[in-house]
């Protein structure tokens, strides 16, 4: 009897909250309604799976006041703590109620799942990028409550690290952020990565994450979460090793303030080994730069890379040997004995030569003048 007593009470509430979802009574009747149902659903796992769906219709409709959503939001809380599996496909809508026009709907939301997800009742995955939005919200508290939030996140072991890579990639293409507020969002989440193990493979993942974007935005912005990083000599030697990931991005002024930005961290307090690889990474920005300062001079390259070519021997031709010059042979006459001396001339070249033989016929000459 007293089955059937609460099977047909909730049959009438049933009917109540659908009345109410179709906008057929007042806020007051509405919540009441809304309330005895969540109550329902925390008692029986069979009226809960029945109705989550029409209670998340409730919360995303436009026609629920602020009100009723913090009720639900609430709610929602208690039903994930009593059945969590049943709310586990759920997860993402709990998570878009952290973008609701009102400012008591976003902050009960980001309290219930600040509980939630530090007590690992849910997992955090998928949208819990709209949890690091809110450390850019317009309302004070809920700044605070996010910064919360990932402070003690932070200390979960790999639990940040985990979620971090999909989470920068989420927020580089979310139309709802300036590039001011990526970057202060990102400054506060970085600066949490404080184990050389993780920042090390962080920036290798960071590295793959900037070679699979097809876009310079979302590029640029995960070079900027790497320069903020507390980079050991290992991390950076991995980024000198992965630079053929995001060396098409040194074109852009951006992308080269990044990377001194990191030379210039991690110079403060460099050891020897911090000091070699810093240098190989501003070879790769020095070369980079030489690039780019080096004028415009593809005329003048391509006439001296014709020239050399022209002085090349073409394919199949030898290259034509240069003879060395004859040794000639110069008769010497003297006028006393008239004898014959052969002199081998060594490296002379034509001019001094014919200088030579001038010299030589003088004398001769003048030897025939005499004996005539």
């Amino acid at each position: 009897m007293l089955r059937s007593l609460v099977g047909s009470e909730m049959c009438i509430r049933d009917r109540a909250v659908v009345q109410a979802a179709q906008g057929a009574c007042d806020d007051e009747l509405r919540s009441a309604a809304i309330f005895a149902m969540c109550k329902c659903m925390i008692v029986s796992e069979q009226f809960c799976e029945s109705h989550l769906r029409l209670l998340f219709t409730l919360l995303q409709s436009g026609n629920s006041s602020p009100r009723t959503r913090s009720l639900i939001v609430v709610a929602l809380g208690d039903l994930a703590f009593r059945f969590p599996n049943l709310l586990e496909p759920w997860n993402d809508h709990m998570y878009s109620c952290l973008q609701d026009q009102d400012t008591d709907v976003r902050k009960n939301m980001l309290m219930v799942m600040t509980h939630l997800v530090l007590n690992d009742m849910i997992k955090a995955k998928g949208k819990i990028y709209l949890v690091a939005l809110c450390l850019e919200d317009s309302d004070d508290r809920i700044k605070d409550l996010a910064r919360l939030f990932w402070s003690e996140f932070s200390t979960k072991g790999n639990a940040l690290y985990n979620v971090i890579p999909d989470l920068i990639s989420n927020l580089s293409i979310c139309g709802t952020i300036s590039q001011d507020g990526f970057r202060a969002v990102m400054k506060v989440l970085m600066s949490s990565i404080s184990k050389d193990k993780q920042c090390e493979s962080l920036v290798e993942k960071l590295c793959h994450r900037i070679a699979d974007s097809k876009e310079t935005k979302p590029g640029l912005g995960l070079l900027f979460c790497m320069s903020q990083l507390n980079m050991s000599h290992r991390a950076v030697g991995k980024l000198i090793e992965h630079r053929n990931t995001y060396t098409h991005l040194l074109c852009e002024q951006e992308a080269q303030d990044h990377l001194q930005a990191v030379v210039n961290k991690c110079r403060k307090f460099a050891t020897a080994e911090m000091k070699a690889v810093l240098d190989d990474l501003e070879k790769i920005l020095s070369g980079e730069k030489k690039e780019e300062a080096a004028p415009a001079d593809g005329e003048d390259a391509a006439v001296t890379d014709s020239a050399v070519k022209a002085l090349k021997p073409a394919r199949g031709q030898k290259a034509a040997k240069k003879k060395p010059p004859r040794r000639k042979k110069v008769v010497m006459e003297s006028s006393d004995d008239e004898e014959e001396e052969d002199l081998d001339c060594f490296d002379y070249d034509e001019e001094e030569i014919e200088i030579e033989k001038e010299n030589l016929v003088k004398p001769k000459a003048r030897s025939r003048r005499a004996r005539a």
